[in-house]
């Protein structure tokens, strides 16, 4: 069996982490010194090879980019907690081949937080106690075509499974949201005329669109309604610090405006969504 797209895999990689987490939590520490069936490698040997390369490794593969040479020196196992961190990052790893791109930016982040921290912040940053597990009940394969269908302003067709019926909808992606123990994609709907969440765990299948939805900015106030698409209305603009008081229906928007919006808190975050999403 074959597969060309690495997150065909996800479901098998999942699994095997979770099997590997299991099987380390089940290393005894008082037997790490004791010889194997490998000459010259005795259990800690094999331990800290099996750690380097099935979890950092596979997320290195994933970002394609190099193991530092620092960790391929790493004692692992000094660690007391060495299976828990194992474990922590073959999730990193599962995670990076879900989404390589990412993954990649979200290290690329953490560098940067890095690099402004107090040395010895720094060094503790990767020891931190704190992990997001990437084993969620929702399918990963959608995040990325969601993610890059907000960024690119392409609408989605969905297949869509609720309690009541399963239906087919055209959206306008505006947002990923997470709420614990779901995931949910914020869209305007062509079918409902109106802002809908979507659980991922609901959607049987997705399409990327070739039609664009277009930008907020340069249209009217009158052309985007707010005030009939979410209840919530324009009182006043903020544009390069200056205050526009009252603005009127045939005002332009640019990018960068800042809205003074009044209504029901569930109104105002309703028109935050729409113009910060830029769907129309």
């Amino acid at each position: 069996m074959t597969y060309d797209d690495p997150k065909q895999l996800h479901p098998y990689m999942t699994e095997c982490a979770a099997e590997a987490a299991r099987v380390a939590r089940g290393v005894p520490a008082d037997r790490l010194g004791e010889p194997t069936h490998c000459t010259d490698w005795d259990v800690r040997a094999l331990v800290n090879h099996w750690v380097l390369y099935t979890s950092h490794g596979l997320e290195h593969r994933a970002l394609r980019k190099q193991l530092p040479e620092e960790l391929t020196a790493r004692d692992f196992t000094a660690d007391p907690d060495w299976a828990a961190a194992y474990a922590a990052q073959l999730d990193r790893a599962v995670a990076a081949w879900t989404d390589p791109a990412l993954a990649r930016a979200a290290g690329n982040a953490a560098r940067k937080i890095s690099g402004v921290l107090p040395e010895a912040s720094a060094a503790s940053l990767d020891e931190a106690p704190i992990h997001a597990p990437s084993r969620r009940p929702y399918p990963l394969e959608l995040m990325e075509p969601i993610r890059l269908a907000i960024a690119e302003r392409h609408k989605l067709r969905l297949y869509y499974s609720a309690p009541e019926a399963t239906s087919e909808r055209i959206v306008h992606p505006l947002g990923l949201f997470f709420w614990g123990n779901r995931w949910t994609a914020t869209a305007w709907c062509e079918l409902r005329q109106d802002f809908r969440s979507f659980r991922l765990d609901r959607i049987d299948s997705l399409e990327t669109l070739e039609e664009r939805f277009q930008p907020v900015s340069g249209r009217t106030l009158a052309e985007v309604d707010l005030r009939a698409r979410t209840g919530a209305s324009v009182v006043a603009l903020y544009r390069d610090g200056a205050l526009v008081p009252s603005p009127t229906p045939d005002f332009k928007l640019a990018s960068g405006d800042r809205l003074g919006l009044i209504g029901d808190p569930a109104h105002v975050q309703a028109a935050e969504t729409l113009v910060n999403g830029a769907a129309v």
